[in-house]
């Protein structure tokens, strides 16, 4: 993942902790009930909305009206 999308590599440990959130909702093809390990520990379905390409273009929104406890 972090070779593909092409960031620095300072940035390999938040790849591995991405790639174990991945695993962890993806339905691994061994399993007959077809659930993700998340959904075996929890019983409720994997919400996959959220998975985007790791080194994706974002956007961050800082919220005026927030106040920042510094």
């Amino acid at each position: 993942m972090l070779f593909a999308s092409g960031p620095p590599l300072k940035f390999w440990d938040h790849a591995v902790e991405y790639a174990a959130y991945v695993i962890n909702r993806s339905m691994p093809s061994g399993d007959p009930k077809r659930q993700s390990p998340l959904e075996i520990l929890t019983g409720k379905p994997s919400d996959l909305t959220g998975i985007v390409t790791f080194g994706s273009p974002c956007t961050v929104f800082h919220d005026p009206n927030k106040i920042v406890w510094a």
